[in-house]
């Protein structure tokens, strides 16, 4: 199912290169996090770790919940599908474009802070809007194949950038970064393909209500 159609198979490309960015930023976070520690807390590092992510994941979850609650369906409302689409990789462009610029970890830590809090609430709600114009089929098994197989490809392509980056090239969080800024690129042209997709079901879903509605007016007559 996944293989056999086009707009299906953008969706795919569009979960890996998610996931390939996302987990390549969480490995950005961690190094900077850890370097961070050990210059202020050579006694007790570890601690300092564990409250810096109680801090961070305590707001992204706030921003989440504020997002989803405030912001999302009238987002929706106002740009369709693109609006909650193209957000996440807008924002994403601009935190790694911060890293490749060199910056600390005290202005990406809060780039990274709206990254994630805008995966978890917008785009999550852009991933089930994608699927509306699939079939029953496709989206009870196309989407667990995709959910589960295609996001955990993403994960394993961002482990295998992340090893050569660091053990054959040197690579340290700027040089990373550009390597997400060009996923992203890709992320933007693969999203533009599904947006473009749906927005072609979606008009031919609604020409054939409108046949639909002619015949049955017809019909009636």
């Amino acid at each position: 199912l996944v293989l056999s159609n086009p707009y299906i198979r953008w969706i795919a490309a569009l979960f890996l290169l998610l996931n390939l960015v996302n987990t390549t930023g969480e490995f950005i976070l961690a190094t900077l996090v850890e370097d961070r520690a050990n210059e202020v807390a050579s006694g007790d590092p570890g601690a300092w770790i564990g409250s810096f992510y109680g801090d961070f994941y305590f707001w992204v979850n706030i921003g989440a919940i504020g997002v989803q609650a405030l912001l999302v369906s009238r987002l929706v409302k106002w740009t369709g599908l693109a609006g909650v689409l193209f957000l996440l990789p807008a924002i994403s462009l601009g935190t790694y474009g911060l890293v490749a610029f060199g910056v600390g970890l005290g202005v990406f830590r809060w780039a990274k802070t709206a990254e994630n809090l805008t995966d978890y609430s917008v785009m999550n709600t852009a991933k089930a809007m994608i699927w509306l114009p699939t079939s029953k089929a496709e989206k009870y098994k196309a989407k667990a194949a995709i959910d589960t197989f295609v996001v955990r490809i993403g994960d394993v392509a961002s482990a295998a950038v992340v090893y050569v980056g660091l053990n054959l090239l040197g690579f340290g969080p700027q040089q990373f970064g550009m390597i997400n800024l060009a996923a992203i690129a890709a992320w933007l042209f693969v999203a533009f393909q599904v947006w473009r997709h749906y927005r072609s079901a979606d008009t031919e879903e609604g020409a054939e209500e409108a046949g639909d509605d002619g015949r049955e007016a017809e019909a009636a007559a």
